[in-house]
């Protein structure tokens, strides 16, 4: 029963909007109010009632339009090799004249470079642009792809959730771990099997008649 549950919130989150804790709280007191001002048939509680759903109502319908006009940017990554740290960067823009709050970024990477990082703006003034960097050690060579950030926002009042997917495709290229090379054992055993054929050349050439390594050359005949 709670996956089922757990998988109608993110639906509704992803889709329209899913109740926090506190907006479930504020919508089960205005329905009873509701319910016991027909009973009552008294004004108050008609009044207590409309108040709440009317504050319910504002955030249903400011969470999605706040999330409608932000647009995301991608920076191109550096390839790196394994065990050095990647280094990511994205742009979140608010081309508009009201300012956003309460906002949260999460960028879904592939599971092999490990749990999705996630970030809170509190608030993206008008016309602002806000820098997020995130930084990665992955440990398994390769190619990685991945193109959603998710937006997420519960503003204004933090009763209602909503979260939306964006579109900013990027790659990351992890190559093999380099290692330090101090010695080679094959170049090693090379050079001293090649020590005493050089050495017998060497002396082989000294020792042709007539050949002479310096001074004064010496007489034939």
């Amino acid at each position: 029963m709670s996956r089922l549950l757990q998988w109608l919130l993110r639906w509704l989150e992803t889709h329209w909007v899913a109740p926090a804790y506190a907006g479930g709280v504020l919508l089960g007191l205005a329905i009873a109010f509701l319910g016991a001002a027909v009973n009552s048939m008294a004004g108050w509680l008609y009044a207590m009632s409309g108040v709440m759903l009317a504050i319910a109502l504002i955030n249903i319908w400011a969470s999605p339009r706040s999330l409608r006009s932000l647009q995301i940017h991608r920076q191109a990554i550096r390839p790196i090799s394994v065990g050095e740290t990647l280094a990511a960067e994205i742009v979140i823009d608010n081309p508009t004249a009201r300012p956003q709050v309460l906002l949260q970024i999460r960028d879904q990477l592939p599971t092999l470079l490990g749990p999705p990082p996630e970030t809170a703006i509190a608030t993206l003034a008008p016309y602002q642009q806000h820098l997020w960097q995130y930084v990665l050690t992955p440990t398994r060579r390769g190619i990685y792809h991945w193109d959603t950030v998710m937006l997420r926002t519960a503003a204004p009042f933090g009763l209602f959730w909503c979260q939306r997917p964006r579109l900013a495709a990027t790659h990351a290229t992890v190559y093999p771990q380099i290692l330090p090379l101090t010695h080679c054992p094959l170049i090693d055993q090379m050079g001293i099997a090649e020590g005493p054929a050089v050495a017998v050349i060497s002396t082989s050439s000294a020792s042709q008649p007539g050949t002479h390594t310096g001074g004064t050359p010496l007489p034939l005949g």
